[in-house]
């Protein structure tokens, strides 16, 4: 049984893939969409090629949980394809729960036995990243009961589209006195990343929210004024730094495992802020698995980075594995990897990314063990 690791529940850009307007209109488009749509004499690998919005469950192991340490022989970074669920030991941690977390759920959970989720992280504000947050109640209540809140962090920005966007279903037993925010039938407690003041400030109160509410967004903010946020769920370290997306301000993540470190960088844009560049220069070969945002190869995005680009970043922090989400129907799995190990023996020997094993596109339902 697989302890602890990634499991990836999306990967594709906001769009998703297939893109149904490529499907319907075919001749007008050089993609894999229309291939994927073909019932049979398909080339394209589906299982590999059909993508959900990004999203990830990071699994830590619980405080004072009995555990057995993975030797390296046993921890396959490339692909695994079979974890059970043991809510004693595990925490499950969901990273972003955007419009089509239900189908995430729906083709993943089953095959994972994973019927839990004990904390959210919101990367961003965007409809991929927040659009099925109402899916959030099921999961209080079947996994924390009525008494106990089911965390939830985001940053300023972030906040404010939720309480505007789910305030009917999620925030309408607010009032001033309470102590626990109460989200319809169950109850969560809101934390924002505030990298204004570098720390997390729970919002579980009327006050606390109303103050958020009246910032200015964070992208308008001078970027000396950033910093990164540091917290803990159960006794694991996560660092969070402000990362730009385009017109918003989207948050990029470690997760410090006791034996290895994690870096998840579901959307960004150059130039990076200099507080989250000095973070990433410091944990230089010291991450084991990298996943950073690429839409295509070099095709350009005002929102997105390319895979050029985030191989430039991973020469930074020169990682062991790296992954790659956010993807478009640019970029097809098979031919895609394929070009990709291409350009990373380019590198290796031109003297780059030297301490980077493997390099390739996540998928739907893959599955990365981490050894705690």
């Amino acid at each position: 049984m697989l302890e602890a690791g990634i499991l990836f529940l999306g990967t594709g850009a906001s769009s998703c893939v297939p893109i149904l307007h490529h499907v319907l209109e075919s001749e007008r488009y050089d993609c894999f969409c229309s291939q994927i749509s073909k019932e049979h004499d398909s080339k394209i690998d589906k299982s590999k090629n059909i993508r959900n919005n990004v999203s990830i469950m990071i699994r830590i192991p619980k405080k004072d949980a009995n555990r057995k340490k993975l030797s390296e022989s046993e921890i396959p970074y490339d692909c695994v394809d079979n974890c059970t669920e043991n809510h004693e030991v595990y925490h499950n941690i969901l990273f972003d729960m955007g419009r089509t977390f239900r189908n995430s759920a729906l083709s993943t959970f089953p095959k994972f036995k994973i019927s839990a989720i004990n904390s959210i992280i919101l990367t961003h504000f965007h409809d991929d990243a927040v659009g099925g947050l109402n899916y959030a109640s099921y999961f209080a209540k079947n996994t924390h009961g009525s008494n106990i809140p089911l965390p939830i962090y985001m940053n300023s920005d972030t906040i404010k589209f939720v309480y505007k966007r789910f305030h009917n279903s999620i925030i309408e037993e607010l009032n001033r006195d309470c102590k626990i925010l109460q989200l319809g039938y169950s109850s969560y407690e809101l934390n924002v990343l505030d990298i204004l003041l570098g720390r997390v400030t729970n919002c579980n109160s009327h006050e606390a929210i109303q103050y958020y509410l009246s910032l200015k967004d964070s992208i308008n903010e001078p970027e000396c004024r950033f910093n990164i946020v540091e917290f803990f769920i159960e006794d694991i370290k996560i660092t969070s730094f402000p990362m730009y997306h385009g017109n918003c301000i989207c948050m990029g993540f470690c997760i410090h495992y006791p034996y290895t470190n994690v870096i998840f960088i579901s959307d960004y844009t150059f130039p990076i802020p200099k507080v989250s560049l000095d973070f990433l220069k410091s944990m230089e070969y010291n991450v084991s698995i990298l996943i950073l945002d690429s839409i295509a190869f070099k095709k350009s995005s005002n929102s997105h980075a390319t895979i050029s680009e985030s191989l430039e970043l991973a020469q930074i922090i020169n990682p062991h594995f790296l992954y790659f989400v956010g993807m478009s129907c640019d970029l097809e799995y098979n031919t895609g990897n394929k070009k990709l190990q291409e350009i990373l023996i380019q590198l290796k020997r031109s003297g780059k990314c030297c301490s980077i094993k493997s390099a390739q596109l996540a998928y739907d339902g893959l599955f990365l063990p981490i050894n705690t």
